[in-house]
């Protein structure tokens, strides 16, 4: 585990979490999506860095029936809006109504974000917001912190937006 001391520790404190049966959206984003977010490459804390995150992005006319709505984190990749990501507290069972919620931050956000990512800390769902149809059709894929399938979560870094334009 030493080659992945980020995900070690958001391991450690998903069961931690797990154990204590905390449900705070909060915990989740501190003790679970930031490590994993920095492990990939983004910067939680350098509000100047190429890739950054902006935690509690307002974005106008994003809620359900206009006004304002709220993205949890927008991550940025060369200082461009790439990814949305919605986290949900831990042991909370993600729903196409979450992810809703974050594709229509993504739809009104200016420049329009593409890529949505919908968690609660161990599940991570990755969506194409350009695809057209209903929710589950923009789902590309799915992994688990617990399964052993945090590779996959590289695969929403900075690094790979290049292959992701087209």
């Amino acid at each position: 585990m030493n080659d992945r001391p980020w995900f070690a520790i958001a391991e450690r404190n998903l069961e931690h979490l797990q154990k204590t049966q905390s449900s705070k959206e909060v915990e989740t984003r501190r003790l679970l999506s930031e490590p994993i977010l920095a492990a990939i490459g983004y910067d939680p804390w350098d509000v100047e860095a190429e890739n950054r995150i902006e935690a509690e992005m307002n974005i106008e006319s994003a809620g359900q029936a206009g006004g304002k709505g709220r993205a949890d984190y927008v991550l940025y990749a060369a200082k461009v809006p790439y990814i949305a990501l919605e986290i949900k507290a831990a042991g909370i069972i993600l729903t196409d109504s979450d992810a809703r919620q974050v594709c229509d931050y993504c739809n009104y956000s200016h420049p329009n974000i593409r890529w949505e990512v919908l968690t609660n800390g161990e599940d991570w769902r990755l969506f194409n917001n350009s695809k057209q149809g209903p929710i589950e059709q923009r789902r590309i894929f799915d992994w688990s912190l617990k399964r052993e399938h945090w590779k996959m979560i590289y695969l929403s870094g900075p690094s790979i937006r290049g292959i992701l334009r087209s």
